[in-house]
């Protein structure tokens, strides 16, 4: 009983620091490695012959080859036995050549004995870990090893700056595979999503997979903008390759976007994700919801049309930017404030990753992110799409556009459709404060939309 206590208290302290010379920079390790064959060399030379310090040389040597492997450590063990052999030398004052080369030679041979033992021990412990850590199924990380590394990467999101983005996802419609075409093929679906999820997964990228479908991503991201069309392109792209698998299985996401400067609690953030992500669920799923990890407030961006590929086609074919500012298109913008009496209004196309105005009235912006556009739910749509208060719908309460400026509180857009049926984007009017759209007005929206479209199409109308 007494030997298993000692152990246990041993192993840990082993495992703090196995850990400690594993994560070590490289040039701490040599620096360290040489100062310690100086400081035991020194101390050899210094003191009295009857004390041995041989066995000190050893320990430069196991840190040089555990943290730096098999050849650090054999260069180590031979600095190591030349120093021996100096303090040797010091000592007795006199020595033969060829006592002091086979002295430094019954050095070598025993210090390279060990730099070979550790670096090999040090190989099998990193194959162990890497196979304790990964998920047998998918090749994923397990969910022990996604929170230790996830930890580990939010502790240098301060240091490394830009942020993260910790997605959280799960397999809709994975129980009935599973229940109908058995686990066999259940297995398939998650090594298929598994496959796709790690396309989308750079070199400092983590994926993981934490319950039976339930997979979570944490992804480096540079700012806002790219965070919102990393999430949305991610999203898209893996809904993509499950539509290939010959079973209905769909994706729900919640993603949660952390800053520099914001409180990192990975429980915390995990929690946010895996709320919102059960928020799409409830909504309808195969769909996204994102959050800032400084807000609680969610929101959801707009889905991918069908006719997406289509779509962007037309808008690539009528070169729309050449159609900026034009004064037509001004005077339809201000036609349409007035008609609904707000004080913002835009032409919006919706692009791949973003959302630009053809023209605007109010709007302090020339673009947004297609992500946070609200003009990318109406084109999901063939009426107008009316947002009486932003701020109490589950889609747009956390939205940017509705937490900070401008502060969008009423919406209504109405989308720009072609002759061929595509829709470019949307006529929209904004306000800062609740209101309601009568009959009468989505009519006249409707109607001013139609003719944005037909004057895009022809190439902008009269200056």
């Amino acid at each position: 009983m007494k030997t298993t206590a000692t152990g246990s208290r041993v192993e840990p302290v082993l495992e703090r620091a196995a850990h400690w010379l594993t994560h070590l920079a490289r040039p701490t390790v040599v620096a360290l490695s040489a100062l310690m064959l100086i400081v035991v060399g020194g101390l050899d030379l210094a003191i009295v012959r009857e004390v041995n310090l041989g066995a000190f040389y050893v320990l430069p040597v196991c840190m040089a080859a555990w943290a730096l492997g098999i050849k650090a450590g054999l260069i180590t063990a031979v600095a190591a036995a030349v120093a021996r052999t100096i303090s040797y030398a010091g000592d007795v004052g006199v020595a033969t050549p060829g006592v002091l080369i086979f002295n430094a030679g019954s050095a070598i041979v025993p210090f390279s004995l060990v730099a070979l033992l550790l670096g090999t021990v040090r190989g099998h412990f990193d194959d162990t870990r890497e196979m304790a850590s990964i998920d047998a199924l998918t090749g994923t990380l397990n969910k022990r090893a996604f929170m230790e590394a996830a930890d580990e990467a939010l502790a240098r999101l301060p240091r490394r700056g830009g942020g993260l983005m910790l997605a959280y996802l799960d397999l809709d419609g994975f129980k009935a595979v599973n229940d109908t075409a058995g686990h066999a093929a259940g297995d398939d679906v998650l090594r298929a999503f598994a496959d796709a999820a790690r396309q989308e997964v750079r070199a400092d990228d983590l994926l993981g997979r934490v319950g039976g479908d339930e997979f979570v991503l944490l992804r480096g991201i540079d700012d806002l903008a790219d965070a919102y069309a990393t999430a949305a392109a991610i999203h898209t792209r893996l809904c993509t390759a499950l539509d290939r698998l010959p079973h209905a299985v769909s994706c729900s996401m919640g993603a949660v976007i952390v800053r520099a400067g914001d409180v990192a609690d990975q429980q915390r953030l995990l929690g946010m994700a895996d709320a919102l992500m059960y928020e799409v669920k409830r909504s309808g799923k195969n769909s996204l919801r994102l959050a800032l990890a400084s807000d609680d407030h969610g929101f959801m961006p707009p889905p991918v049309p069908a006719d997406e590929a289509t779509r962007q086609g037309a808008i690539d074919k009528l070169e729309l930017a050449r159609l900026a500012r034009k004064p037509a298109f001004q005077k339809m913008v201000q036609q349409a404030a007035d008609i609904i009496g707000t004080p913002m209004a835009a032409i919006s196309i919706i692009d791949r990753d973003r959302q630009w105005f053809v023209a605007e009235k109010g709007v302090d912006a020339d673009e947004t992110p297609r992500a946070v556009s609200f003009c990318g739910h109406a084109i999901n749509g063939d009426a107008p799409m009316v947002i009486n208060d932003a701020a109490l719908d589950s889609r747009f309460g956390g939205n940017p556009l509705v937490r900070g400026d401008p502060g969008v509180r009423f919406y209504a857009g109405a989308p720009l459709v072609t002759s061929e049926g595509q829709k470019l984007g949307a006529l929209c009017v904004i306000d800062t404060r609740p209101r309601e759209l009568t009959a009468e007005q989505a009519a006249a929206l409707t109607a001013l939309a139609s003719r944005v479209a037909h004057e895009l199409e022809a190439g902008g109308g009269e200056d």
